[in-house]
């Protein structure tokens, strides 16, 4: 998808009167939001091991925190699309800088990214999250196989999260909510 295209998602949005926008939640615009998310633009380093967990696309510095809030907006609708594509391994514009790339920025798949924004709509639950922990960075307080890293390689692994998100949207147990802003 081309930046054209990009613009073209972000002008479907309509606004109401009042200056927020409506919700377009039909699975054809959300599938067209997820495929725009990280496309190349000026790189951004947004995964650090070292941060404080706090790095997500919701809060990037170009238009693509607001293809992700459009995400946000339409929990119920999004969230099995974003579980859908967790093994794209379409490369971003996004970047991960951990103990395994060293110094070197290396790009973020587009199922990291969806992993990102479904961690941020889901409603926080066990067997998914652990409810007493107070840590923080990377994969902190989630429980695997619900997780994976930025930087993974391991497509085992990327497949096992995305097999047991699916388990527990089959069998009814995930439940979605906007982010509190």
């Amino acid at each position: 998808m081309t930046t054209l295209a990009v613009s073209a998602v972000l002008l479907a949005l309509s606004w109401t009167g009042d200056g927020s926008p409506e919700r377009n939640c039909s699975a054809a615009f959300l599938t067209a939001t997820i495929d725009s998310l990280g496309l190349p633009r000026a790189e951004e380093m947004l995964y650090v091991e070292d941060g404080a967990g706090d790095g997500t696309v919701l809060r990037s510095k170009d238009q693509t925190a607001e293809l992700a809030a459009t995400l946000t907006r339409c929990p119920q609708e999004a969230g099995p699309l974003l579980i859908e594509r967790l093994d794209s391994r379409r490369k971003t514009s996004f970047k991960s800088q951990t103990s395994r790339t060293g110094s070197e920025g290396r790009a973020v798949s587009l199922g990291f990214v969806c992993l990102d924004v479904l961690l941020h709509i889901v409603v926080p639950m066990k067997p998914v999250f652990d409810e007493d922990c107070a840590d923080d960075g990377l994969g902190a307080c989630l429980n695997p196989p619900y997780y994976f890293r930025p930087d993974s390689q391991d497509a085992v692994a990327i497949t096992k999260s995305k097999r047991s998100w699916q388990t527990l949207l089959r069998a009814g147990r995930l439940r979605f909510q906007s982010p509190a802003p």
